[in-house]
């Protein structure tokens, strides 16, 4: 009597599949049958081919491929027993790129600011606000402020990959855009169009074409608020008069002059990163609060103990 033993053969092939770069992956799977054990060997390749691949993966009938990044991909598997091999067909992987958000992240109560979103939007509900009222976004990206406070606007692009942003809504606040410049003296680079005075709450959201810098003496703000990811910078030549509240999260560079003023206490610099600090004045009858070291490199000056 002669036992004959079958073949290695792949009954079911593995499947590819498309999702957005750092998605969850579905795992490629293989069902084959032979003789003894099987054993898996999984290969990926730059090209449309099931020879000549890189190895990947372990001895096992699945293999989860890695979609931290955009590219396609082809993955194919061997399966080997006592009785030959086999392999399988290509399954193609498409990591799609996640789409980017640009603009100015930021906009006062009843005033918009444009957003835009990188490739081809979704052709429904492109854009939306995760509260409306807070901020609503219409299907160009426009967003008009409704209300104090910050939301969330996420961008779907044609290949239904997301990107979010966070955008804050103020009242009687001059925004800085960086339009044209960082020039902080230029008006064209504020949402009201004028320079802000002592008067003046100053916010420099992340997302400006430019970042400010005070670029003249003389130049004075009530309120200034650097939001996580911007940066405000005194040049040289420049100095700026703070007489309200100061909150940096993002990145603050003095190499001119700043002066703080206020009659209540103040508080300085904040959670975000300050570098070497060029001249430093206090008056401030209420005091200044440090809430980390400084490394001032130029001078220190003090009206008020």
């Amino acid at each position: 009597t002669m036992a004959v033993t079958p073949n290695t053969a792949i009954n079911a092939q593995p499947s590819g599949f498309t999702v957005c770069a750092g998605g969850t992956a579905t795992a490629l799977t293989v069902t084959a049958s032979g003789t003894g054990t099987l054993h898996y060997q999984w290969y990926r390749n730059a090209t449309n081919g099931n020879s000549g691949g890189t190895t990947v993966g372990t001895d096992a009938a699945t293999y989860t491929p890695d979609v931290s990044t955009a590219g396609t991909h082809y993955y194919y598997v061997v399966v080997s027993s006592d009785c030959g091999s086999a392999t399988s067909s290509v399954a193609t992987v498409t990591v799609n790129a996640l789409p980017t958000i640009s603009g100015v992240l930021s906009t006062d109560i009843s005033y918009t600011t444009q957003l835009s979103g990188s490739g081809t939007p979704a052709a429904v509900n492109p854009w939306v606000s995760s509260n409306p009222a807070i901020a609503t976004v219409d299907n160009t990206g426009l967003v008009t402020g409704v209300a104090l406070g910050s939301c969330t606007i996420t961008y779907t692009n044609s290949n239904n990959c997301s990107v979010t942003a966070t955008v804050y809504v103020t009242n009687d606040v001059d925004t800085w855009t960086g339009a044209v410049s960082t020039s902080w003296s230029n008006t064209s680079n504020w949402s009201m169009n004028r320079l802000p005075d002592a008067n003046t709450d100053v916010f420099v959201p992340t997302g400006a074409a430019n970042y400010p810098a005070v670029d003249a003496s003389g130049m004075s703000a009530r309120k200034v608020t650097i939001v996580s990811g911007a940066s405000l910078t005194i040049n040289a030549d420049g100095a700026l008069d703070v007489n309200g509240a100061w909150s940096n999260a993002g990145t603050f560079t003095n190499n001119g002059t700043l002066e703080l003023s206020g009659a209540a206490a103040q508080t300085f610099p904040g959670s975000g990163t300050v570098a070497v600090m060029n001249n430093f004045k206090i008056n401030n009858p209420s005091g200044v609060a440090l809430n980390k070291n400084l490394s001032i490199a130029g001078k220190i000056g003090r009206a008020h103990v």
